[in-house]
C-alpha cells in the first residue's frame, strides 16, 4: 500500500489589523480633481488623436448630409424628366392619332371635290 509522506507544519505570519475604537469617528478623505487637473495628464498625442476623431466624425456627418441632399436632388430631377417624358409620349400619340384623321383618304377627296379638284386615278400613289 501507498505511504503517506510526513507532513510537516508551516507557521504564517499574518499581520493583526487593529480595530479602530468604537467611540471614534471613521475619517474619509475625498479628493476631487477639476476636469483641468485631469486634462493636465493627457498627453499631446492623445489631444491630437482625439481632435483627429472629432473632426473625422463631424467630417463623416458633413458627407453623409451631402450625400443625400445630392440623392434627394437627382431623384428631383429624375421625376421632372419623367413627366417630361410621358408629357411628350402623350403629344406624340395625340399627334399621331391627328395625322391620322387628317389624312384619311376620304377626307381628302371630300375636300377636294368641294374645291373643285378632279380625281385623276393615274396620279393617285399610296403613301405610307
Amino acid at each position: 500500500m501507498a505511504e503517506l509522506k510526513k507532513f510537516e507544519e508551516y507557521q504564517l505570519d499574518i499581520p493583526v489589523i487593529a480595530e479602530p475604537a468604537k467611540d471614534q469617528p471613521i475619517e474619509i478623505e475625498v479628493t476631487t480633481t477639476s476636469p483641468k487637473k485631469k486634462l493636465r495628464h493627457i498627453t499631446y498625442l492623445e489631444r491630437i488623436v482625439v481632435m483627429a476623431l472629432v473632426v473625422a466624425g463631424v467630417a463623416l456627418a458633413v458627407m453623409t448630409i451631402q450625400m443625400r441632399t445630392s440623392v434627394n436632388q437627382t431623384l428631383t430631377d429624375i421625376g421632372q424628366i419623367q413627366n417630361e417624358v410621358n408629357t411628350t409620349k402623350t403629344d406624340i400619340t395625340r399627334l399621331e392619332q391627328e395625322k391620322g384623321e387628317l389624312s384619311r383618304a376620304d377626307r381628302v377627296q371630300k375636300i377636294a371635290k368641294e374645291k373643285g379638284l378632279k380625281d385623276h386615278a393615274d396620279n393617285i400613289r399610296k403613301v405610307k
